[in-house]
């Protein structure tokens, strides 16, 4: 495919030998091939070298392992992959995560078929338990110019669904490596003030919650994420009114209330939760949320339960 454009998928990985070498073979399969993947080995115990070395020898597929000196987070070990992907088009995939296989041909015709201020290209995510059971299902539904709407939450979600142009990164700049957490949003953010993003509905990447996420520490996100935010961006939520302003101070808050309930801090949840209802009362969540958490863990899993089997039929029906 010579005429088609290279596509850099940039993959930061750490202590994840099985699941890194899960989501390479997922690029390996895609349906387009014009691809050179770019695995960050961000200080892992066990070199990712060695263990993909013997795996990925005889595979037709162009892969670079760049493994850092020391642990610098998420954030840092995409932007070496920035830095180091030649390609015209960047994908990012975490190591945890696995794409479908027309993923990258799907986003690559959207691209074509797109404006050039289109910079960003996402899908729609299924998100699978332990036991590869479908917890949920988000499809893409935003597209055009968002400004506005990503600024007041992250509606395109985890990295691993996300296509950029490489110019993209030479207008905005790579990743604040500042945010232990959210990171992704702060970057999404900023390409949303510059460019248009497109929507490809349909769930191409699979999430695997098998463990903790780089973004998944509460404390960070109260003590560090959440502050630098607001911080960082007031000034253009100021632009937008003091409604816009209460309305995007509520649904941090409710993020934060929901993070908290999901690492167990339940009396920290509910608090944030009730913050995120007086900044905003028109929000539906926040409430529904708080009634699930008013008993604490006790009457929070059933409820988290009942959620995931309701969406388990409703997927079996369709």
């Amino acid at each position: 495919m010579p005429d088609y454009p290279l596509v850099s998928v940039v993959i930061p990985t750490y202590n994840r030998p099985k699941k890194v070498e899960r989501a390479l073979s997922s690029v390996r399969n895609q349906s387009y091939s014009r691809i050179e993947a770019i695995v960050v080995d961000d200080y892992s115990s066990q070199p990712v070298q060695d263990v993909l070395a013997p795996v990925t020898s005889d595979w037709e597929l162009s892969i670079k392992i760049i493994r850092h000196t020391e642990n610098k987070g998420g954030s840092a070990a995409r932007n070496t992959g920035i830095d180091a992907a030649t390609g015209e088009y960047i994908a990012f995939l975490d190591d945890d995560d696995e794409w479908k296989e027309t993923k990258i041909e799907r986003q690559i015709e959207v691209f074509g078929d797109s404006t050039e201020d289109t910079g960003l290209v996402y899908t729609g995510v299924e998100q699978r338990d332990q036991n590869g059971r479908i917890n949920s299902v988000s499809k893409a539904q935003i597209s055009g110019s968002v400004q506005r709407d990503i600024l007041y939450d992250d509606f395109i979600g985890t990295f691993s669904s996300v296509m950029i142009q490489r110019e993209v990164t030479e207008q905005v700049g790579t990743l604040d490596e500042r945010f232990p957490s959210w990171q992704d949003w702060e970057f999404y953010i900023r390409i949303g003030q510059s460019y248009n993003v497109q929507a490809i509905q349909d769930p191409l990447v699979i999430r695997h919650n098998e463990g903790e996420q780089i973004s998944g520490n509460f404390e960070q996100k109260k003590n560090l994420t959440l502050p630098l935010l607001i911080k960082k961006y007031r000034p253009l939520v100021d632009e937008y009114g003091w409604k816009f302003k209460r309305k995007w101070l509520g649904n941090l808050y409710y993020r934060l209330g929901y993070s908290a309930l999901s690492h167990e801090k339940y009396d920290e949840g509910r608090r944030f939760l009730r913050r995120s209802i007086y900044m905003n009362p028109f929000a539906i969540e926040p409430y529904l949320y708080l009634v699930f958490a008013v008993g604490g863990k006790r009457t929070y899993e059933p409820a988290r339960q009942l959620k995931r089997s309701l969406i388990r039929t409703l997927n079996w029906i369709q």
